[in-house]
């Protein structure tokens, strides 16, 4: 059984759920500055946790196809760093 989306935490999570849930990958073009945010905050491990989901039971509503989005995988990798 899949979980509906979280409720962002802050500009990153809100920038996520929004493209993930109306599934407009092009707004992943203009996703957040990460450079500000905390590494250890709420907004930007929420995010990553969602995106770690996505390759285990996905969300609701969400196409599967973003699993492997590149342009969503690189936001992922921008994030771990």
């Amino acid at each position: 059984m899949t979980a509906a989306l979280p409720l962002p935490r802050g500009p990153i999570s809100y920038a996520l759920v929004s493209a993930l849930s109306q599934g407009r990958r092009d707004s992943l073009h203009t996703f957040p500055h990460l450079g500000q945010s905390d590494a250890f905050g709420g907004d930007l491990q929420l995010a990553l946790q969602i995106c770690y989901e996505l390759h285990y039971r996905g969300f609701e509503a969400v196409d599967p196809e973003w699993e492997w989005d590149p342009d969503l995988i690189r936001a992922r990798g921008a994030m771990e760093r």
